[in-house]
């Protein structure tokens, strides 16, 4: 998505890729403030103006952060915005948009499965580790490393076959 504004922030142009998106219109957007598509607490934190300040004084600057839909519906994005200048000296701001909510959804429930199963992990008494294909510990309990003398602070990399040689004798 892309939007064109002047150097107050004024939008100037949307693309159709924006219209799609965000559904808005070229007519509902020409001469609003950027601030239109950006949430409450971001306005009230000044980040559509420090977003225009950044990219005047430094030509750049990109951003993650929420934007929000003409249903007011808010979308996870990645943005940059570019100072261009044209042979005339005109100043204008191009805001690059790309929508990545999806892939914030899928690491936030990443991470709420890691929470869940670090609590698994905690919550049961008798050894336990988690392996991956060829064996190498991802994660285990309290009662697994004490059974085993593992030192997770050491950071060091662990193959469960590796652990059972010294135990056994074979393998």
């Amino acid at each position: 998505c892309i939007l064109l504004l002047d150097k107050k922030g004024l939008i100037i142009s949307i693309n159709h890729a924006f219209a799609n998106g965000f559904g808005y219109e070229q007519d509902e957007l020409s001469g609003k403030y950027l601030s239109i598509i950006f949430t409450d607490e971001d306005i009230k934190k000044g980040k559509p103006e420090n977003e225009i300040q950044r990219v005047l004084k430094h030509g750049q600057g990109e951003d993650n952060n929420f934007l929000v839909r003409k249903d007011k519906s808010n979308t996870w994005v990645s943005g940059e915005c570019i100072l261009v200048k044209n042979e005339k000296g005109s100043v204008r701001i191009l805001k690059v948009i790309q929508d990545i909510n999806t892939q914030k959804q899928s690491e936030e429930q990443v991470d709420l499965l890691d929470q869940f199963n670090k609590k698994i992990l905690t919550s049961i008494e008798d050894g336990v580790a988690v392996v991956d294909n060829d064996l190498n510990i991802i994660n285990s309990n309290n009662a697994f490393d004490s059974l085993f003398k593992i030192n997770k602070k050491d950071g060091k990399n662990i193959n469960f076959v590796e652990l059972l040689q010294p135990v056994t004798g074979e393998l």
